[in-house]
């Protein structure tokens, strides 16, 4: 991640990018800091390229199904 412009209320750092990533996956952002995420997210390869590979774990992880797990793994992480 480079953060080259010095953070405004108009754009962010990489490192608030990141903090804000699972927010912006669970469409929980509000409107402007949506806005400001996307804009960051277009204008920086290092953190679109992070938010792409985060957004297939994400969506991944969503496709599993608790009920193919065997049980006894079940209760150990449980």
């Amino acid at each position: 991640m480079n953060d080259e412009r010095p953070p405004t209320p108009r754009n962010l750092t990489c490192e608030r990018f990141a903090e804000l990533s699972l927010e912006a996956l669970e469409g929980a952002l509000p409107p402007a800091e949506a806005e400001r995420f996307r804009s960051h997210r277009e204008s920086c390869a290092a953190c679109r390229a992070e938010f792409e590979e985060l957004s297939r774990t994400w969506r991944d992880l969503g496709d599993l199904d608790d009920r193919e797990m065997p049980t006894e793994v079940v209760t150990e992480v449980v």
